[in-house]
């Protein structure tokens, strides 16, 4: 299972981190081969191999040598944390439903650290996979929901919604207490972090991705 799980990952982190950036999803994007992000030629199967393929082609695509974005190996090389985590620790939560959040929520926080947003498609296929493949706790959902939304619509401009519906989401997914721990870890590391920033760079931030924030937390949360 290990050994599957440390394959499959970076492959799916690949897969959905391309997908943030499609613009109009339909049943045609799923039938088709995968592109290259810049000459739009199909991409060979070899190189599609996750990680080995960066290394061997030195972050360059085989059509049109243009440069590959090095946040597909960042990606990809985070996406084996959760296999090592599942295998040194015992969660709270199923291995699966570890894994589902896990990789959705690295995908996410390396979009929002790159563009401040989140692709709603994504958090779409994100519901779709947890009503599928999860138990959730319903009640979590709705209190948690309530408190978030009241949150956002008093402090306007402090959180994203995006980050709001996320919030929502994981408490439909985890258990309370490891909800508000994961919840209070990532405030905590957040503020930390902009603090020490603030104060190395010497300027105000204007802005913060939060959801780097969230996956921390929640990592933290589940091994703590």
């Amino acid at each position: 299972m290990f050994v599957y799980q440390f394959i499959i990952c970076p492959i799916l982190f690949s897969f959905m981190y391309q997908l943030c950036h499609v613009e109009t999803l339909n049943i045609h994007y799923f039938c088709s081969r995968s592109q290259c992000d810049n000459c739009k030629k199909a991409i060979r199967f070899l190189d599609l191999i996750p990680i080995l393929n960066f290394i061997i082609l030195k972050g360059k695509s085989r059509c049109c040598q243009c440069k590959l974005k090095y946040t597909y190996l960042v990606g990809e090389l985070l996406s084996l944390i959760p296999s090592c985590l599942l295998l040194i620790y015992k969660m709270d939560i199923h291995p699966t439903t570890f894994l589902l959040i896990y990789l959705f929520l690295l995908v996410l926080a390396i979009y929002d650290f790159e563009t401040y947003t989140i692709p709603l498609h994504i958090v779409i296929i994100f519901i779709i996979c947890i009503t599928i493949i999860c138990n959730g706790y319903f009640m979590n959902f709705i209190i948690a929901t309530t408190f978030t939304h009241c949150i956002y619509f008093i402090f306007k401009g402090a959180i994203g919604y995006g980050d709001i519906l996320l919030f929502s989401i994981l408490a439909y997914l985890l258990p309370t207490e490891l909800y508000i721990s994961m919840v209070l870890l990532t405030f905590t590391t957040g503020g930390i972090i902009t603090l020490f920033l603030i104060c190395f760079i010497r300027k105000p931030i204007l802005k913060v991705p939060l959801i780097p924030f969230i996956l921390i937390g929640f990592i933290l949360a589940n091994i703590l």
